[in-house]
């Protein structure tokens, strides 16, 4: 079994829609653009990851994790009048995967390269708060600045030092979100958008037979940079589909070199991911 994450995206989120719910009518406004309802809906949807993550020594990949991994991704965003703020947008999304990836490396004794299922598990959370500008009826463009949270754990059953690997970060940062009233019923999403990592870490379990203590190792940070498509079509007044595509970019720089009893060393080599997602998913307007 997967340890406990340190906090509960969940909660966060489950809170966040019980605010929404209690507090915003329970029909969409049909009255608005189709951009404004756009982004006034809670969504569940289907949302399987691909990545492809890299170690690097030396400038050669040492270490590489690719596959794709099935999930549940959960969203909520309001745009309303509040505040003096005329369109003031407010969203929250929430990713939850789990399965394995393809893992492969090379070995650290010279012996034959390890190809094997290594299991993995990820929970992502992003939050952004901006202002929607409508040039027309069809048009809505909103700035964000907002923050994300990762955590991605995976377990290396057969890695010489570390059997667990638990990388953590936090990103500020800021997006541009451009929503088109493409047909009637159908709007077309676009996002761009970046961050930076604030004190990423990879805290490690041991390998016991080896007598390799548990080890946090700091990482250097790095940009997280993402970009994303999509559509949301009304169904009925209440009820939309949606699908899009997000893809990021990130990496963690090369740590310290921990030391620990008998001789032994170690440290976490610089990495770069690329992970995408496909959300497909209802959504009920408010």
């Amino acid at each position: 079994m997967f340890p406990p994450t340190s906090i509960c995206p969940r909660r966060v989120l489950a809170i966040f829609l019980f605010l929404v719910t209690a507090v915003f009518p329970a029909v969409c406004q049909t009255n608005e653009p189709p951009v404004i309802n756009a982004n006034r809906e809670i969504g569940v949807s289907f949302e399987p990851s691909l990545i492809a993550y890299r170690e690097y020594v030396g400038g050669a990949v040492q270490d590489s994790e690719h596959g794709w991994i099935p999930g549940i991704g959960v969203n909520a965003s309001l745009i309303r009048d509040t505040l003096g703020i005329k369109n003031f947008l407010l969203n929250i999304s929430y990713d939850f995967n789990t399965g394995s990836s393809n893992h492969h490396s090379k070995s650290l004794t010279g012996g034959s390269p390890l190809a094997y299922a290594a299991p993995f598990r990820s929970n992502d959370i992003s939050f952004g708060i901006g202002k929607g500008f409508l040039p027309t009826s069809k048009l809505l463009v909103a700035p964000q600045v907002g923050f994300e949270y990762r955590e991605w754990l995976r377990k290396l059953p057969e890695a010489l030092l570390a059997i667990h690997e638990n990388y953590t970060f936090w990103a500020p940062g800021a997006a541009l979100n451009v929503n088109y009233n493409a047909l009637h019923a159908l709007v077309l999403k676009a996002r761009v958008g970046a961050e930076y990592t604030v004190s990423p870490t990879n805290a490690n379990t041991g390998n016991p037979a080896r007598e390799v203590p548990n080890l946090t190792l700091a990482l250097g940070n790095r940009p997280v940079w993402q970009a994303e498509l999509g559509v949301d079509w009304a169904i009925t007044g209440s009820v939309h589909a949606f699908a899009d595509v997000a893809y990021s970019h990130f990496g963690f720089g090369k740590s310290a070199i921990a030391s620990f009893g008998n001789g032994g060393a170690e440290s976490e080599p610089s990495s770069v991911t690329d992970l995408a997602r496909v959300h497909l998913g209802l959504a009920w307007c408010f």
